[in-house]
């Protein structure tokens, strides 16, 4: 039985190291896993068989395959909170033109459970099942920012605090700051800190003790406009949280102050 599940914990890993960083080849899964090539390549066979990962053209590389495409719109369809919240985002979605992302904390990452694009949408940059970062985006802001973790637990969740682009917030008291004027305001601002030439504006929310979020993206406006779209997801927020009672608490709900300085908008 031990060696079934370190089996199995192999595999977990090996489809983690691809989702981070794919296409991979057999010597680097090997030297990430720690295990000799013969036993990855034998972990692979299983995975390819099933669909969960594939080899490119030459045979060499290895990339996540189109099995777990169907795994993840499986166990999207069975988060109940899809359901409640799509209706909301897709009009959300249509009547602002933006692109619309549902996330999921998990794992010290926000993971999309469902993305919604306006007819003209350039946000490419996500998919299903892609992991954002807590500190660079305005999911995973609003995520901190409805946790409220102490300044100890913060600098655990987010270090390595990584540099997506050259406006990504990298302090721990800027963070800090961010975050609070989140609480504050009733939602987060992501200002080209993922993506540069994108913006985002992001709100959370606790469900059975689950925390989501519903950020809205898309290119880069003035500061002004980018308020604006905080302003609007923050009504519409309310406007779904309201609807549903006490059974969901969000960022515009009562809670305790902010850590960080007031948000001067």
């Amino acid at each position: 039985m031990a060696y079934e599940l370190q089996t199995l914990e192999r595999a977990l890993d090996l489809l983690g190291y691809l989702a981070v960083d794919q296409p991979m080849r057999l010597v680097d899964l090997s030297r990430s896993a720690g295990v000799n090539q013969t036993s990855v390549l034998r972990t692979l066979r299983v995975l390819e068989r099933h669909g969960f990962v594939r080899r490119s053209a030459s045979g060499a590389e290895y990339f996540l395959g189109a099995g777990l495409i169907e795994l993840g719109q499986s166990a999207a369809t069975g988060i109940d909170m899809l359901a409640v919240v799509r209706p909301w985002t897709t009009e959300l979605s249509r009547s602002l033109g933006m692109t619309i992302h549902v996330g999921m904390l998990h794992d010290g990452a926000i993971t999309v459970i469902a993305k919604l694009d306006p007819p003209d949408t350039r946000v490419r940059y996500s998919a299903l099942g892609t992991r954002m970062p807590l500190h660079a985006t305005a999911a995973g802001k609003a995520s901190l920012a409805l946790r409220q973790p102490s300044r100890a637990e913060l600098d655990e969740l987010v270090s390595p605090m990584a540099p997506y682009t050259p406006f990504t917030i990298t302090n721990l008291d800027e963070l800090t700051t961010s975050i609070g004027d989140a609480l504050a305001r009733g939602y987060s601002l992501e200002l080209e800190e993922y993506n540069v030439g994108f913006g985002c504006v992001g709100t959370a929310f606790t469900l059975d003790d689950e925390i989501y979020t519903v950020s809205m993206s898309g290119p880069m406006a003035p500061d002004e406009e980018m308020l604006v779209r905080g302003n609007l997801l923050r009504s519409s927020a309310e406007e779904f949280i309201t609807h549903y009672g006490g059974a969901i608490r969000g960022l515009t709900s009562p809670v305790a102050p902010p850590r960080g300085r007031p948000s001067v908008d």
